[in-house]
């Protein structure tokens, strides 16, 4: 009488895996010869053998066959040969699969046994490494590989050169415009300049140009692209902490600061210089756009990054994150600006801006993190900067 009880598809998981020594196994008896029956048949020969019940559950496997087919012991059969294998019992035909597993390529040929209630599936080599045909795939393989490193270095270099043409038309198109500026307030002291007032007038646009070209300057050791800055274990919230006097000082009393630091925020592998500098940058950046006064608002978090935020941007990773938030309430930006807002020649920049946001979005990339913007009328603009967690 058949037995229409239902059996798991896998095996059970009390069930030791085939390829331990025969004495080790117990004797699967109802589906065909013992193991040891098996073993005292099918272990010295020189070609695959393996029995599998209908779900594909290991039942034996000769030697040649755990070594070179499962590549150890297992429970059941390689998911290459499963589907044939129950193919070949639910229509009781016999199948023949082919598989490659280097150095031997295999042909299989499954045998159902629908009164045992197994398949029997018999290997035959069709060549080995020994085979020239196989020393010819093999050689192909390598050769591909080789071509494959060698296209990804190419691309990798090919990127630095991008990236490189970038920045220079970036600071092509600041320097240019800082040389005009001062070169237009160097004729307006010689014509114009009278009394001392003028004269000092001039003079002080003079430095405040000079200053802001020195600051942009100061930024292109950021874009390097190797660095040899040593990364150890950092917390967010003290490096926020860092910044803070130096930003206080440095503000117009019309702007407040604050922040909002999480307690218990997860440490990030990292350059303290590195992100204290990008810090810094975005309160910069967040400072022009508030000329006539706002708040600034440091805020760090720990965030899970999920496959729906990926999808949103393509340079997001899915994981634990520390994420730095700086908003202000200043000047907004237009939607059609934000893609680009972290190029070094962005078509749009706030007043007084220079290379702050790309500078910091390169730091972000050497911790293999990325940022993101987000700006609306009356809102002001949010930049956060994403880092992984690895610790």
């Amino acid at each position: 009488m058949t037995d229409n009880k239902t059996e798991p598809p896998n095996p059970s998981p009390s069930s030791p895996p085939i390829g331990d020594t025969p004495e080790e196994l117990p004797d699967r008896q109802g589906r065909g010869e013992s193991i040891s029956d098996l073993a005292g048949l099918f272990d010295q020969c020189p070609n695959p053998f393996m029995r599998c019940d209908k779900y594909g559950g290991l039942i034996y496997a000769n030697r040649i066959a755990v070594s070179s087919v499962l590549g150890g012991p297992a429970t059941a059969l390689p998911e290459r040969l499963l589907h044939p294998c129950l193919a070949a019992y639910k229509t009781t035909t016999s199948q023949v699969f082919e598989i490659a597993r280097y150095p031997s390529h295999y042909q299989f040929i499954m045998v159902p046994d629908p009164d045992n209630h197994c398949v029997n599936i018999h290997g035959k080599e069709k060549f080995s490494s020994q085979h020239p045909e196989a020393n010819l795939m093999r050689a192909e393989i390598l050769r591909l590989e080789k071509e494959k490193k060698e296209l990804a270095t190419l691309a990798l270099h090919a990127q630095k050169l991008d990236a490189a043409g970038t920045l220079a038309r970036g600071v092509v198109i600041d320097f240019g415009n800082f040389l005009t500026m001062i070169n237009g307030y160097s004729e307006l002291y010689l014509e114009k300049a009278k009394d001392a007032d003028s004269r000092s007038y001039f003079m002080q646009k003079i430095r405040d140009i000079s200053k802001e070209a020195i600051e942009t300057f100061s930024q292109l050791k950021f874009f390097s692209l190797k660095t040899n800055r040593p990364f150890k274990p950092v917390n967010c919230n003290q490096l926020v902490k860092n910044v803070l006097p130096i930003l206080k000082q440095s503000v117009k009393d019309t702007i407040a600061v604050e922040t909002k630091l999480r307690p218990g925020l997860r440490p990030v592998m990292g350059n303290e210089e590195l992100l204290e500098q990008a810090i810094t940058n975005l309160a910069i950046n967040a400072f022009h756009a508030m000329q006539e006064g706002g708040r600034l608002t440091i805020k760090t978090a720990n965030v899970k990054v999920d496959k729906t935020h990926c999808c949103r941007n393509s340079e997001a990773k899915p994981g634990p994150c520390v994420m730095i938030a700086v908003s202000d309430t200043g000047i907004s930006i237009d939607s059609r600006f934000l893609p680009h807002l972290f190029d070094p020649c962005a078509p749009f920049k706030r007043e007084g801006a220079g290379l702050e946001l790309p500078a910091a979005c390169v730091i972000a990339k050497q911790h293999k993190g990325w940022m993101e913007a987000e700006s609306g009328k009356e809102k002001g603009t949010v930049i956060r900067v994403y880092l992984p967690v690895e610790i």
